[in-house]
C-alpha cells in the first residue's frame, strides 16, 4: 500500500470500500472504477474526489495497469499423497443435483465412508439423536414448525422482530418464527432450521428415503417462500440506510444462513416440483448474482485473511444453481485467482497461516471446498498441490508446546488448537502431521470412540445442546471432517502418548522469516525446553493477526511458564 498523509483518509476509504465490496454489480472489469463507489452509495456523493488532495505523482500511482503479483510456479506443487478419490464423479448435467461439491452417485461412497470412520459413525448417530429431539418430535417446537411447513399451513409463521433492518438496527437473524423456541444451540451465521432440515436431506439420501425427501423440500420451499420478502426488504433498506452496498455478499450471508440456503436447494432439489426449484433459484439468485464477497474485487495480495475465504460460501451458494435460471457464472470466474491468492499470501512459504487459528479455520474450511468445487470444474490449476499448504501441517505441530495442550498462534481467539486437522485428513490422508495434530484432541477429551460417545451421550455426561457438539451434525459443507486419525505404535506395540513426535522426524528448529516466528525444541520429549518467540511483521491491511514485536513463550519440564 503507498499512502502520504494528505492521500491516506481518502485513499483508506477507497480501499476499505474495495474490500467490502461498496461497488457496481454489473462485471468485475469495472470494479476498479472508484467513482461508480458515488452510484452505488448515496453517503458517498457528498465526498469531495480524492484528486483534490494529491499531485500529479500520487495520482499517476494509480492511472496504470495494477501490479502484477507474482505467483507461485504450478511445477513446485506437490501432489504425493493427494486423495484424488475425494473429488468424487464427474459434475452431472445442469438440473441434476446435488452438484456443488459431490454428485448424486458419489452419496452411497459417502455414506459408506462415514460408517467406516469413528467419527462418522458419531456424526450419523448424532444428527439422528439431534432430529428426534427437534423435527421429528411434534412435541418439541421445532417439529411444530416443520409440520406445519411440510402441510402449507403458513398461519402464524411470523418471523422474530431482530430479523429485519430497520433505519435504527441492523438485523441480527435468529432463524426461527416468533413464538417458538428453539431446542438446539446455533450461531446467527448458519440458518437454524434450515441447518436442521439439511442434516435430515443428508439422512435421507443416504437411506434413499424419497418419502422423507418430499417432506422436507416441501417445507424447504415453503421456509423460503416466507423468508422471500424478508429478503427483498432486506434489500432495499440495507442500502438505503446505508448499511451495505447493492452488490455485496457480506451482510446478506447471515440473512440467508451462510452456505446453508445453498445445501437446502442443493440436497432437496431432488424432491421439488418444478415450482418449488422456481423459487428457490429465484432466492439464490437475488441474494447472490451481480454482488461480490468480501475482497473479490480488490487486489488480489489483500485476499489473505479469513473474512476473503469466509466469503467463499456465496461463490459455493451461487453453484447451487449452477447452469439454471438466474445463475451468474462470473462469481465463479472472478472467484477462480482469489482462491489461489489465499493459498500464497495467506499461508506462508514454510507453511505458517498469518492469521491466528482461532479465526483462520472457518474460512480455511470455506476455501478447501472452494478448492474442491473448482478442481471438479477443472477450473484454474489444481490447488491441492500448492506448496505452501502442503507445508502447512508441520508447520502448525512446529508451534504445539511438547507436552501438548497449548499452540502458540497469536492474535484474536490466540492460542487455539488447529481445529481442522480432520478436515486435512481426508485430502492428505497419509499426512502424518495431520494425524499428531488430530490426535491432540484426545488429550481435551474431545475424540472418543463412537461407543464412549454415543453412552456419554444417553447417560448426560456429554450434552447435546452444547454448541462444540453442533460439529458432530450433518451437513454438507462438513462432510470432510469426519475422517479418524491414526494412532502411533511404539516397538512394543503400545500406543504412543499424544504429544510424542519423534516419528514425525521434524527439526526441532521452525523459523519463518517471512510470517516473524522462530520455535525451538531442546528435544522430542515432553519435558523439553521450547522457546516460540515473534518478531511479527506489520500487515498492509485489516485482519485478525496482531502486531506483536518481541512476544515469546516459554515451556519446561511439560508445563508452559
Amino acid at each position: 500500500m503507498v499512502c502520504v498523509r494528505n492521500l491516506r483518509s481518502s485513499f483508506l476509504v477507497y480501499s476499505f470500500c474495495v474490500s467490502l465490496g461498496f461497488a457496481q454489480q454489473d462485471t468485475a472489469s469495472q470494479f476498479a472504477d472508484y467513482s461508480k463507489f458515488h452510484e452505488s452509495m448515496p453517503q458517498l456523493e457528498a465526498q469531495r474526489d480524492w484528486k483534490e488532495f494529491a499531485n500529479d505523482a500520487e495520482i499517476a500511482l494509480f492511472e496504470g495497469p495494477e501490479h502484477e503479483w507474482p505467483k507461485v510456479p504450478q511445477e513446485s506443487y506437490d501432489y504425493r499423497g493427494f486423495d484424488e478419490a475425494i473429488l468424487g464423479s464427474s459434475v452431472p448435467d445442469v438440473g441434476f443435483h446435488p452438484l456443488i461439491i459431490f454428485s448424486p452417485q458419489d452419496i452411497p461412497g459417502l455414506k459408506k465412508r462415514l460408517e467406516e470412520n469413528e467419527l462418522g459413525k458419531i456424526a450419523l448417530w448424532y444428527t439422528q439423536h439431534v432430529l428426534d429431539q427437534t423435527l421429528f418430535d411434534p412435541k418439541s417446537d421445532d417439529g411444530k414448525q416443520y409440520a406445519k411447513l411440510v402441510t402449507g399451513d403458513l398461519e402464524g409463521l411470523e418471523w422474530q422482530d431482530e430479523e429485519y433492518v430497520t433505519e435504527d438496527s441492523f438485523s441480527k437473524p435468529k432463524h426461527v418464527f416468533k413464538g417458538y423456541k428453539p431446542s438446539w444451540t446455533f450461531t446467527m451465521h448458519k440458518g437454524y432450521l434450515t441447518r436442521l432440515l439439511n442434516g435430515a436431506a443428508l439422512l435421507a439420501h443416504f437411506n434413499d428415503d424419497n418419502t422423507l425427501g418430499r417432506d422436507l423440500a416441501k417445507a424447504t420451499a415453503n421456509y423460503w417462500k416466507l423468508r422471500e420478502p424478508l429478503i427483498d426488504d432486506y434489500i432495499e433498506k440495507s442500502v438505503a440506510y446505508g448499511y451495505r452496498g447493492p452488490d455485496e455478499w457480506r451482510g446478506i450471508h447471515s440473512l440467508v444462513g451462510n452456505f446453508t440456503l445453498a445445501e437446502n436447494y442443493d440436497l432437496m432439489a431432488k424432491w421439488m416440483t418444478e415450482d418449488e426449484k422456481d423459487l428457490m433459484r429465484r432466492v439464490i439468485s437475488k441474494v447472490t448474482s451481480g454482488r461480490r464477497g468480501y475482497g473479490t474485487n480488490g487486489p488480489i495480495r489483500w485476499f489473505d485473511t479469513n473474512w476473503h475465504t469466509w466469503d467463499l460460501a456465496h461463490v459455493l451458494t451461487a453453484l447451487a444453481i449452477e447452469g439454471e435460471e438466474g445463475y451468474d457464472p462470473e462469481i465463479v470466474e472472478n472467484a477462480v485467482p482469489y482462491v489461489e491468492a489465499f493459498l500464497t499470501w495467506g499461508i506462508s512459504e514454510r507453511g505458517s497461516l498469518f492469521e491466528p487459528n482461532g479465526k483462520a479455520g472457518a474460512g480455511l474450511h470455506h476455501q478447501m471446498l472452494m478448492m474442491v468445487a473448482l478442481v471438479r470444474r477443472e477450473l484454474g490449476p489444481n490447488l491441492f498441490g500448492h506448496p505452501h499448504l502442503r507445508k502447512m501441517s508441520d508447520a502448525q505441530v512446529q508451534i504445539v508446546a511438547p507436552q501438548g495442550g497449548f499452540t502458540a498462534s497469536n492474535g484474536t481467539w490466540a492460542h487455539h488448537r488447529f481445529d481442522d486437522p480432520n478436515l486435512m485428513l481426508a485430502f492428505y490422508p497419509e499426512d502424518k502431521s495431520y494425524h499428531w495434530l488430530a490426535r491432540q484432541a484426545a488429550l481435551e477429551k474431545k475424540s472418543v470412540p463412537y461407543e464412549t460417545y454415543r453412552s456419554e451421550m444417553l447417560s448426560g455426561k456429554r450434552n447435546f445442546r452444547r454448541g462444540v457438539e453442533a460439529f458432530n451434525f450433518l451437513s454438507m459443507a462438513d462432510l470432510y471432517f469426519f475422517t479418524d486419525s491414526r494412532p502411533v505404535k511404539g516397538a512394543d506395540g503400545k500406543e504412543k502418548p499424544e504429544w510424542s513426535r519423534e516419528h514425525l522426524e521434524l527439526p526441532t528448529t521452525f523459523l519463518d522469516e517471512n510470517r516473524g516466528t522462530m520455535v525451538v525444541r531442546s528435544s522430542n520429549d515432553k519435558d523439553a525446553l521450547f522457546l516460540f518467540f515473534e518478531a511479527r511483521q506489520d500487515l498492509i491491511h485489516l485482519g485478525h493477526n496482531q502486531f506483536n514485536q518481541g512476544g515469546f513463550y516459554l515451556a519446561a519440564n511439560g508445563k508452559m511458564w
